[in-house]
């Protein structure tokens, strides 16, 4: 049986990742045999559409490749601060690990992989962080371990991508909230219908049938909560 998971929160980058594997995972069964023809078609047809609108809305944005760019480097600063704190927390040098576990336990409070929040929920959770890390104290921690470097980056990277994602909003003039928002939604009860139409079969049919399939779809799933 496959799992329920909600994709809402996700990433549209991710969430069409998702859908095209799944469209995959799908090709490679006999959807016949299975009596999944007729779904199979129908979110085949709606996850190639949004593939499309979304392309389209990527190509005709100027920001696009820069926001990446800005996003990709501050993953990496974050990351590697994050990465960074964790390994002093352990260091033999008593100063060293106390401050590094006293920036873990700010950093904890901005909850796990952060990095993968949606784009706004990331820019709102590092400038949350940053003003955490900005007082005195935090600083001299900071540069004690020897992660300041990570701080700059991450700053300015953030501050960037803020600034280029209220552009690149102002010029899409609300084609991503309202098309590529629309149809998203339309893939995604589609593919709730799919997942239900699985799961319905393999009660009545036997779950032997649908097992490599639903396996492949809970394990793309699993890999993006």
């Amino acid at each position: 049986m496959i799992t329920k998971v909600d994709l809402n929160a996700i990433r549209m980058g991710s969430f069409l990742t998702i859908m095209n594997n799944v469209r995959d995972y799908l090709a490679k069964e006999n959807v016949q045999e299975l009596g999944l023809e007729a779904i199979k078609n129908e979110f085949s047809a709606s996850v190639d559409s949004l593939t499309e609108l979304f392309k389209s809305h990527e190509r005709g944005s100027k920001h696009t490749e820069k926001l990446t760019q800005l996003d990709n480097q501050r993953d990496r600063a974050l990351v590697g601060f994050i990465k960074h704190v964790e390994l002093f927390t352990k260091f033999p040098e008593e100063d060293k690990a106390i401050a590094a576990s006293d920036l873990a336990r700010i950093v904890k409070k901005y909850g796990k992989s952060p990095q993968l929040k949606p784009f706004n929920e990331e820019t709102g959770i590092i400038i949350g962080l940053l003003a955490e890390l900005s007082d005195a104290e935090s600083k001299a921690k900071i540069a004690l371990i020897g992660a300041t470097p990570w701080i700059s980056v991450l700053t300015t990277a953030n501050a960037e991508f803020a600034e280029l994602s209220k552009e690149r909003v102002y010029e899409s003039a609300g084609v991503e909230v309202g098309a590529t928002k629309t149809a998203r939604s339309k893939t995604y009860e589609v593919f709730k219908k799919l997942v239900k139409t699985i799961n319905s079969l393999a009660f009545l049919n036997g779950e032997d049938k649908y097992k490599r399939l639903a396996d492949n779809i809970n394990k793309e799933l699993a890999n993006n909560k």
